[in-house]
Formats: structure tokens, C-alpha cells, sequence
């Protein structure tokens, strides 16, 4: 069983995504002793079902950007 916050880092979504996931019931879950589990076998449900949601998702990173200086030479 997995807690909220190692679901979200596998999906790689925010702790509240996962626990507005479970409340919409996109995502099943239990609760122990107060506390959400997630079972394995129901996040491999939902990646199955969601994969081009989560599994191909790469979070955005800016590339740095060249300035090229141009340089003048006297001839």
C-alpha cells in the first residue's frame, strides 16, 4: 500500500491532484486509521487507463538560451 505523497511522486503530480483524483473516484483508495492508501494494483488500474495522461507526461523544462556575440574585427 502506497501513501498519498509516493502517489504523487510516481505520477509526479501534487499531493491535493491525488487526493482530488481519489475523491472523484478516478482513483480507488482506502482509508487506514485515518490516513489514504493507495494499493498497487489500483494505481496500475489507473495508469492503465489514464497512460497518456501520466505515463508519457515530461514536466516542462526551459532550455537555456545562446547569445551569440558578435565580434567585429578591423580589416
Amino acid at each position: 500500500m502506497l501513501d498519498l505523497k509516493e502517489v504523487a511522486k510516481i505520477l509526479n503530480v501534487s499531493y491535493h491532484t491525488v487526493y482530488r483524483l481519489i475523491a472523484e473516484g478516478r482513483l480507488g483508495a482506502y482509508k487506514i486509521r485515518g490516513a489514504w492508501r493507495v494499493s498497487q494494483k489500483e494505481l496500475e488500474n489507473f495508469l492503465r487507463e489514464n497512460h497518456s495522461l501520466y505515463v508519457e507526461y515530461q514536466p516542462f523544462q526551459p532550455k537555456k538560451r545562446f547569445r551569440l556575440k558578435v565580434i567585429k574585427k578591423n580589416l
